[in-house]
């Protein structure tokens, strides 16, 4: 598994700090506002903040990132650099690395748009031609339908364990779009049980309001709110496991 992230990398930000600056960082904090700031206890580890507030202040953070997020993906276009800022801001939430939700969204779009911009054509022309052989199964008949249903079903399954996991290596790697492919496709297969979940977070409730006009009618301000934030940041807490893994298998082939 180490060579599957041969190329990749961990992106760089000018935002990163090291262990040595943050400890010294909260010891100026210390001399200024004291240990009793909640602030210096939450970068220490030990935030004894009531559990209320803390979850409060993350749903204000998702709050946030969710309206954000939406307002990126209005030209259309920019939605692949929308949803790789998406999982690079709830990617720093679960390593507690938070920030300001509307900078550090947009300071991700800006550093990741070709990427995500060409990812997500690659996307749409996959799903043009998808859609092309299902037009042309449609309209003719014989031995080529059967033919066309087994292709079409396999096209679906590749797009099925491609998209879960594809925009969050994105948003934490670096690399080329046929590599982003191919790894994406290996560690979600390698990786089934991570991959079945992260599935049914993202397409379960896609498929149920597709199928209930009820239901959108009652949940579609849930969407417009939190949801697909709510959903990125969940992404993120299960994928954190499996990118660890990799990195340290990647670490001690090094070694």
């Amino acid at each position: 598994m180490s060579d599957i992230l041969q190329n990749d990398k961990v992106q760089e930000t000018e935002e990163r700090r090291t262990i040595s600056e943050i400890a010294a960082q909260m010891e100026e904090e210390e001399e200024l506002t004291g240990e009793n700031n909640p602030l210096n206890r939450m970068e220490k580890g030990t935030d004894t903040r009531n559990p209320i507030i803390k979850a409060l202040e993350r749903f204000g953070d998702l709050f946030a990132l969710n309206l954000t997020f939406l307002l990126s993906c209005i030209p259309v276009i920019t939605i692949g650099a929308s949803v790789t800022a998406l999982f690079t801001m709830t990617n720093k939430m679960v390593r507690n690395e938070d920030g300001t939700m509307w900078k550090g969204f947009w300071k991700a779009f800006r550093q990741n748009f070709k990427v995500g911009t060409k990812m997500w054509a690659v996307i749409l022309v996959y799903l043009g031609v998808v859609y092309a052989e299902y037009a042309y199964m449609i309209q003719s008949a014989g031995q080529t339908t059967s033919f066309m249903v087994v292709l079409i079903g396999f096209e679906m399954v590749l797009l099925s364990f491609l998209l879960p996991f594809l925009f969050p290596i994105i948003a934490r790697y670096e690399n080329t779009i046929g590599n982003y492919i191919k790894n994406t496709l290996i560690i979600s297969v390698s990786n089934f049980k991570t991959w079945l979940v992260v599935f049914i977070i993202w397409f379960v409730p896609a498929l149920a309001l597709a199928a209930s006009a009820l239901l959108l009618a009652y949940t579609w301000y849930l969407w417009l709110l939190v949801m697909f934030a709510v959903q990125a940041y969940a992404t993120s807490m299960i994928l954190q496991k499996v990118f660890d893994k990799l990195e340290e298998a990647q670490t001690a082939g090094k070694e």
